[in-house]
């Protein structure tokens, strides 16, 4: 394994590289043994690593061909013999690591292999997602103008079956200047090549980080629908309990021209009454439909539907991509106002000093939110603060302040692996004599174990 140094601890990047080699019992006994001290240290690989296992029985439990398979070596055999298809699927598998994916995505990509090889797989499907990624293989640019279920000044990741479409866009500049902007009707978030930052439009506020980011300020999800190259890949990254349906149909599309629709469904592996299930596009049971051109191969759109059966609906959408058009250097260099209250991304979580921190290290989730529920509701904003990362400004205090707590409930927490804190129910009476219940979202500081709010004001 090219990145293993014997005789230290080893470290993601490391892991994942040996994740297929470690699974299949291929590493000497020192990488095996660090391959496991790090599975028992790091949560983030141990569920990548789990989740390869799943998929793993999952194929076994499809037909009994697979079972006690060894994935790399027999799909790598039968890949080679499929002379037509060589070309792509070998150049995804070996460049896996150079492209920078997770260990999950390069499961995915084993499992859409094995899927699409077995006998009676769809072959056809493969064939246009191959042609697809070779028509758009070496992009100098990317615009697109898209719509989804999310509330405007949110998250760009949240999604919500009830809520409104609103307006996305999303730039991107490859190649050794690599620039991306993306845009909905209460945020913007820029790479400009150097820094990258988010405004919160509505308050005038932005965060700044002083270096680039692939994909900064919960953007990853659109980043991959943007990035034609890797887009199959990277959807499938978030499938990890199996391939649960794929298929190819042939329309003609309002231009005339012949369409091929690909259509895979994504199932992951998060309870259906867990609180961030359907939340966000990495919680939600999805299918992906890709429309290509099948004279020009390129992927011409894409429509993801939260699936709740037997119903699905519509979520996302691409209104118009266009690849390779110039972009114009004020796209990643917006004309911003002087009077923007800028804050790096280590201000945005830290918690102010206190004089006794070690007591507030002591109080659990639910102590930490009775007492700053109390000290706003008394107007104790120097209290209150002791658990609000920043600056409390003074939208918050208006909204929070002479408020009463009816009722404080039980910690609980999620499933899904990406979220590290806990969730406190609470039903209060604001000043105003309104009613509020929502669960109120914690995160524990690590450097001091105090808890911090991480969300939940409605």
């Amino acid at each position: 394994m090219g990145t293993f140094v014997k005789g230290h601890a080893m470290n993601c990047v490391e892991f994942k590289d040996t994740l297929f080699a470690y699974i299949e019992g291929l590493l000497d006994k020192e990488e095996a043994g660090q391959s496991l001290e790090h599975l028992r240290q790091c949560p983030q690989c141990r569920a990548e690593h789990e989740a390869f296992v799943r998929l793993q029985k999952h194929l076994s439990a499809r037909d009994e061909q697979f079972a006690g398979m060894s994935v790399v070596e027999p799909v790598m055999n039968r890949i080679l013999q499929e002379k037509t298809r060589e070309s792509l699927i070998i150049s995804l598998f070996r460049t896996r690591w150079g492209m920078g994916l997770s260990a999950a995505a390069g499961v995915a990509l084993v499992v859409l292999i094995v899927f699409l090889l077995m006998p009676g797989g769809q072959a056809t499907a493969a064939e246009i997602i191959e042609r697809g990624v070779r028509a758009v293989s070496k992009l100098e640019s990317v615009h697109m103008q898209c719509r989804a279920r999310t509330l405007p000044n949110d998250n760009f990741d949240l999604i919500g079956a009830d809520y409104d479409f609103a307006d996305l866009e999303i730039w991107k500049q490859f190649g050794d200047q690599k620039q991306w902007r993306i845009d909905k009707p209460g945020r913007m978030a820029v790479m400009d090549g150097s820094s990258t930052y988010m405004l919160l439009k509505r308050f005038n506020e932005g965060i700044k980080m002083d270096y680039p980011s692939a994909d900064g300020f919960d953007t990853k999800w659109l980043h991959d629908v943007a990035d034609a190259s890797v887009i199959l890949t990277s959807e499938l990254s978030a499938i990890r309990t199996g391939l649960s349906d794929l298929n190819l149909t042939e329309k003609t599309g309002a231009d005339g021209k012949i369409k091929k629709l690909v259509a895979i469904e994504n199932i992951p592996n998060l309870p259906q009454d867990d609180y961030l299930k359907n939340k966000s596009f990495h919680t939600t049971d999805t299918r992906r439909e890709y429309v290509f051109d099948a004279q020009s191969e390129r992927l011409e759109s894409i429509r993801i539907y939260m699936l709740q059966p037997p119903d699905r609906k519509l979520i996302f959408e691409t209104v118009s991509i266009d690849y390779n058009q110039p972009i114009s250097p004020e796209v990643f260099h917006p004309v911003l106002s002087e009077n923007i209250k800028w804050r790096t991304l280590e201000q945005t979580f830290e918690l102010p000093e206190v004089p006794d921190a070690a007591f507030y290290a002591t109080l659990t989730p639910v102590q930490a939110a009775e007492r700053f529920f109390t000290a706003a509701g008394n107007y104790n904003w120097t209290e209150a603060g002791n658990f609000w990362p920043g600056d409390m400004d003074d939208r918050y205090k208006q909204y929070l302040g002479g408020l009463t707590v009816i009722n404080i409930g039980e910690t609980f927490t999620s499933r899904f692996w990406m979220y590290r804190g806990v969730f406190v129910p609470y039903e209060i009476r604001l000043a105003n004599g309104e009613i509020r219940k929502h669960n109120l979202a914690l995160k524990q500081d690590a450097k001091t174990g105090r808890w911090r709010i991480d969300g939940g004001m409605p």
